[in-house]
């Protein structure tokens, strides 16, 4: 494990690995799998956004996208909490498949 993810109870980097646990949400990626890490804002509709914004929701506001090689696109609906701790794994990712291409 990175030091970086050391304490992140969310993501774990193993040796060819990425086990995510979001939400209801177990995945566990294969690094060569991996073609693209990124965070992206939910989209919401007009009436919710309105709501969100007068009660001050604080749900989930985020997705973190995957996109494999084998599977194709996965999104996985993330919370504020959960989005710090995916930020700092895309921030690992990205170093080390740097290294891998």
């Amino acid at each position: 494990m990175k030091p970086a993810l050391e304490h992140n109870p969310y993501v774990a980097l193993e040796k060819d690995e990425v086990c995510i646990h979001c939400g209801k949400t177990h995945l566990h990626i294969a690094l060569q799998n991996i073609a693209k890490i990124h965070i992206s804002k939910r989209k919401s509709g007009y009436l919710r956004g309105l709501v969100d914004q007068l009660l001050r929701s604080h749900e989930i506001h985020h997705n973190l996208n995957i996109e494999t090689r084998d599977h194709g696109a996965v999104k996985i609906a993330i919370s504020p909490q959960e989005r710090f701790f995916c930020i700092q794994l895309i921030h690992v990712l990205r170093a080390k498949l740097k290294s891998l291409n």
